[in-house]
Protein backbone atom coordinates (compact mmCIF):
# COMPACT_ATOMS: atom_id res chain seq x y z
CA UNK A 1 0.00 0.00 0.00
CA UNK A 2 3.00 2.16 0.64
CA UNK A 3 4.18 2.51 -2.93
CA UNK A 4 0.68 3.00 -4.45
CA UNK A 5 0.94 5.88 -2.03
CA UNK A 6 4.06 6.71 -3.37
CA UNK A 7 3.25 6.46 -6.93
CA UNK A 8 0.13 8.66 -6.92
CA UNK A 9 2.26 11.47 -4.83
CA UNK A 10 4.54 11.15 -7.79
CA UNK A 11 2.43 11.32 -10.62
CA UNK A 12 0.75 14.21 -8.72
CA UNK A 13 4.08 15.96 -9.06
CA UNK A 14 4.39 15.14 -12.24
CA UNK A 15 0.87 16.61 -12.94
CA UNK A 16 1.91 19.11 -11.26
CA UNK A 17 5.00 19.84 -13.63
CA UNK A 18 3.04 19.33 -16.62
CA UNK A 19 1.26 22.21 -15.33
CA UNK A 20 3.67 24.57 -15.00
CA UNK A 21 5.28 23.51 -17.80
CA UNK A 22 1.85 24.63 -20.02
CA UNK A 23 1.52 27.83 -18.06
CA UNK A 24 5.14 29.10 -19.05
CA UNK A 25 5.21 27.84 -22.06
CA UNK A 26 1.50 29.61 -22.70
CA UNK A 27 2.23 33.01 -21.24
CA UNK A 28 5.86 33.08 -22.93
CA UNK A 29 4.09 32.23 -26.21
CA UNK A 30 1.34 34.70 -26.00
CA UNK A 31 3.87 37.00 -25.19
CA UNK A 32 5.66 36.47 -28.82
CA UNK A 33 8.88 34.94 -27.05
CA UNK A 34 9.76 31.85 -29.34
CA UNK A 35 8.51 28.42 -28.18
CA UNK A 36 12.19 27.20 -27.65
CA UNK A 37 13.32 30.10 -25.14
CA UNK A 38 9.66 29.50 -23.47
CA UNK A 39 9.86 25.85 -23.09
CA UNK A 40 13.50 26.10 -22.11
CA UNK A 41 12.42 28.61 -18.94
CA UNK A 42 9.41 26.40 -18.45
CA UNK A 43 11.73 23.51 -17.93
CA UNK A 44 14.30 25.33 -15.73
CA UNK A 45 11.77 25.89 -13.45
CA UNK A 46 10.33 22.27 -13.23
CA UNK A 47 13.92 21.52 -12.36
CA UNK A 48 13.39 22.93 -9.17
CA UNK A 49 10.14 22.74 -8.42
CA UNK A 50 10.28 18.36 -8.74
CA UNK A 51 13.30 18.50 -6.40
CA UNK A 52 11.67 20.30 -4.22
CA UNK A 53 7.93 18.25 -4.27
CA UNK A 54 9.81 14.93 -5.07
CA UNK A 55 12.07 14.99 -2.29
CA UNK A 56 9.69 16.47 0.60
CA UNK A 57 6.48 14.87 -0.25
CA UNK A 58 6.91 11.82 -2.64
CA UNK A 59 10.11 10.43 -1.15
CA UNK A 60 9.64 12.30 2.61
CA UNK A 61 13.09 13.24 2.63
CA UNK A 62 14.36 15.19 5.81
CA UNK A 63 16.37 18.34 5.45
CA UNK A 64 20.28 17.61 6.15
CA UNK A 65 23.03 19.65 6.11
CA UNK A 66 23.72 22.56 3.21
CA UNK A 67 26.17 20.00 1.52
CA UNK A 68 23.87 17.12 1.51
CA UNK A 69 21.13 19.46 -0.20
CA UNK A 70 23.23 20.21 -2.78
CA UNK A 71 24.89 17.05 -3.53
CA UNK A 72 21.24 15.32 -3.66
CA UNK A 73 20.11 18.65 -5.96
CA UNK A 74 23.05 17.26 -7.97
CA UNK A 75 22.45 13.82 -8.30
CA UNK A 76 18.58 14.35 -8.91
CA UNK A 77 19.59 17.42 -11.96
CA UNK A 78 22.17 15.26 -13.73
CA UNK A 79 19.53 12.19 -13.60
CA UNK A 80 16.88 14.57 -15.00
CA UNK A 81 18.97 15.64 -17.76
CA UNK A 82 18.44 13.53 -20.18
CA UNK A 83 14.93 13.35 -19.29
CA UNK A 84 14.68 17.25 -20.44
CA UNK A 85 16.62 16.88 -22.96
CA UNK A 86 14.39 14.43 -24.70
CA UNK A 87 11.13 16.54 -23.17
CA UNK A 88 12.44 19.10 -25.02
CA UNK A 89 13.62 18.50 -28.19
CA UNK A 90 10.50 15.99 -28.94
CA UNK A 91 8.41 19.59 -27.87
CA UNK A 92 9.97 22.42 -29.93
CA UNK A 93 11.00 19.70 -32.64
CA UNK A 94 7.57 18.06 -32.89
CA UNK A 95 5.36 21.36 -32.53
CA UNK A 96 7.81 23.58 -34.86
CA UNK A 97 7.47 20.56 -37.68
CA UNK A 98 3.42 20.79 -36.94
CA UNK A 99 3.17 24.17 -36.52
CA UNK A 100 5.48 24.53 -40.56
CA UNK A 101 2.80 22.05 -41.70
CA UNK A 102 -0.30 24.36 -40.87
CA UNK A 103 1.45 27.86 -41.38
CA UNK A 104 2.00 26.26 -45.15
CA UNK A 105 -2.03 25.49 -45.35
CA UNK A 106 -2.82 29.11 -43.84
CA UNK A 107 -4.04 27.00 -41.04
CA UNK A 108 -2.27 28.34 -38.13
CA UNK A 109 -3.54 31.12 -36.00
CA UNK A 110 -2.78 32.00 -32.10
CA UNK A 111 -5.33 29.52 -30.54
CA UNK A 112 -4.14 26.91 -32.79
CA UNK A 113 -0.34 27.17 -32.47
CA UNK A 114 -1.49 27.50 -28.44
CA UNK A 115 -3.34 24.41 -28.54
CA UNK A 116 -0.74 22.80 -30.86
CA UNK A 117 2.20 23.48 -28.26
CA UNK A 118 -0.47 22.90 -25.43
CA UNK A 119 -0.96 19.27 -27.28
CA UNK A 120 2.71 18.42 -27.80
CA UNK A 121 2.83 19.16 -23.65
CA UNK A 122 1.18 17.38 -22.96
CA UNK A 123 1.68 14.39 -25.37
CA UNK A 124 5.54 13.99 -24.68
CA UNK A 125 5.60 14.62 -20.81
CA UNK A 126 2.81 11.33 -20.20
CA UNK A 127 5.09 9.36 -22.85
CA UNK A 128 8.36 10.73 -20.72
CA UNK A 129 6.28 9.76 -17.39
CA UNK A 130 6.23 6.05 -18.60
CA UNK A 131 9.58 5.38 -19.97
CA UNK A 132 11.04 6.84 -16.60
CA UNK A 133 8.61 4.96 -14.73
CA UNK A 134 9.61 1.74 -16.63
CA UNK A 135 12.96 2.90 -15.82
CA UNK A 136 13.36 3.69 -12.55
CA UNK A 137 10.95 0.48 -12.10
CA UNK A 138 13.74 -1.76 -13.55
CA UNK A 139 16.82 -0.10 -11.51
CA UNK A 140 15.19 -0.02 -8.36
CA UNK A 141 12.94 -3.16 -8.00
CA UNK A 142 14.62 -5.34 -11.09
CA UNK A 143 13.44 -6.83 -14.29
CA UNK A 144 11.48 -9.82 -12.61
CA UNK A 145 9.98 -8.30 -10.12
CA UNK A 146 6.07 -8.28 -9.64
CA UNK A 147 5.79 -5.69 -6.62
Amino acid sequence: MHRIWELVRYAAGCGCSVLIKLAIASLTTAAGVPLRFGYLAALFVVIFFSYAYHSRITFRRKTGSFRELVRSFSLFTGSMLAFHLLDYLLVVLGAGLLAARLAEHGELNAWTRQFLVSGCIVSVSAVIFLIRYALFRIIFLGRGSRC
